[in-house]
């Protein structure tokens, strides 16, 4: 009985090792190289008019709102193909 749970301990050990990203763990519970491959990745803003278009009350809110001077830009990948 023992060397089945010998065996089963170095089969999850092995696998784990094959799966996990060797990043994995580095700066916390996600993976290290994760930083640079997002950073990589091109910005993408529809503009201010298709949040508009999109999301009208959420612009009503915003007109009397403390955030009547932030604009759809600030908020990360508005691509506008959310609202499709």
């Amino acid at each position: 009985m023992a060397a089945v749970f010998v065996v089963g301990g170095l089969a999850f050990v092995g696998v784990r090792a094959l799966l996990v990203p060797k990043s994995f763990g580095q700066y916390g519970h996600y993976r290290g190289n994760a930083i640079a491959e997002i950073a990589a990745r091109p910005v993408n803003y529809a503009g201010h008019q298709a949040c508009e278009d999109c999301h009208t009350d959420v612009l009503e809110k915003k007109k009397s709102g403390k955030h009547v001077h932030v604009n759809c830009e600030g908020v990360p990948r508005t691509t506008g193909e959310a609202c499709r």
